[in-house]
């Protein structure tokens, strides 16, 4: 599981990298196949709820006969202070003999905003392996924040601590 939470940290850092500078976050699915080779796509999509739904559907098939897979996409997500913002969800997927998914969820405050870019703390929503903890999972999925060499910086210039 520490390795598909590496690989949705990379792809969220890549997503947030995007927003960071005002772009619309297209939604991306990326996997990881069993030679250790990654791909990623672009859900191109006038309706952006039909590119989730895409993307849905190919977590569900896995036509790729992928190892792991993440799908991460733009909505609104309420903080643990209450708060709805802006926010990246992410959902993954580990295949196999037992799968195991989780959800994330990356609040952030658009860069359009008046105070500029901010990146709050992530959150998991949903962990379907008993004995994946929280905190490993959550150290995975920085070591795949760190390994983007342009977006690791974005994200650190512009986290907040606060919840």
């Amino acid at each position: 599981m520490n390795d598909t939470a590496t690989l949705a940290g990379y792809f969220a850092a890549h997503a947030l990298w995007s927003v960071s500078e005002g772009e619309t976050m297209v939604p991306l699915l990326a996997f990881e196949k069993f030679n250790s080779t990654r791909e990623m796509t672009r859900l191109e999509n006038p309706d952006a709820g039909e590119a989730v739904k895409t993307g849905h559907e190919w977590l569900r098939r896995n036509p790729d006969a992928a190892l792991r897979a993440v799908l991460i996409f733009d909505g609104y997500v309420t903080r643990e202070s209450g708060e709805k913002t802006d926010g990246l969800i992410i959902e993954a997927r580990l295949y196999g003999r037992e799968p195991r998914s989780f959800a994330m969820t990356v609040p952030y405050r658009s860069a359009k905003h008046e105070q500029g870019f901010l990146v709050y703390r992530p959150s998991v929503e949903q962990l379907s392996d008993a004995q994946t903890g929280v905190a490993d999972l959550s150290r995975a999925f920085f070591r795949g924040v760190n390994q983007h060499r342009q977006a690791a910086p974005v994200w650190a210039r512009h986290f907040s601590p606060e919840a």
